[in-house]
């Protein structure tokens, strides 16, 4: 093999998947925008459901989002922040694809990307700084470094007290317990 021919080839690998990601990402965010195409394979109806209800009746943070955005989409929250969060999630969606083609499809249980904190961090940046204005958790600087992510207090889907940011309260005490073992 010529030198020519094995950097032409080399260029190509350096350059395809890079290509293939941002023309697979964009394509498929293209379909993202609208809520329908995420609910025709998630199975999720009911879910869509209550986060459209936000706009009259509030019932879980997902549909309290709904009120707060200027075109409140279910990608807004579940894209994957970053490339390598993002690429995960696209690697979901074919997975799920396949699957749904082949008819084997099930309403999930849980996401396998959940959200990241950096998804939160993106509309909420000061409640990670302990600002005066933040939930009293949230000012303790103890708290910052602590391997837990905003979604297991504050789930989406579940309900929840909305004056307490509807936290769900088991979920909360199973997190505080970690540290906190009389609580």
């Amino acid at each position: 093999m010529t030198a020519s021919r094995v950097l032409v080839i080399a260029a190509a690998l350096a350059v395809l998947p890079p290509l293939v990601f941002v023309v697979t990402d964009r394509t498929v965010y293209h379909f993202e925008q609208r809520n329908e195409f995420c609910v025709s394979c998630h199975l999720h109806e009911q879910l869509l459901a209550t986060f459209e209800q936000g706009a009259s009746d509030a019932r879980d943070l997902a549909a309290m989002h709904f009120t707060a955005m200027d075109a409140p989409r279910c990608i807004e929250c579940h894209k994957g922040e970053g490339t390598i969060e993002r690429a995960k999630v696209l690697a979901v969606a074919a997975r799920d694809s396949v699957k749904y083609v082949l008819g084997v499809q099930h309403e999930p249980d849980h996401s396998d990307v959940p959200i990241a904190d950096a998804g939160c961090m993106r509309c909420h940046r000061s409640l990670g700084d302990g600002t005066p204005d933040a939930p009293e958790f949230h000012r303790r600087t103890e708290h910052h470094q602590l391997p837990m992510r905003c979604v297991g207090c504050h789930r989406a889907h579940k309900g929840g007290d909305p004056a307490q940011s509807f936290l769900v309260e088991t979920d909360v005490l199973g997190a505080c317990r970690q540290c906190h073992a009389t609580m």
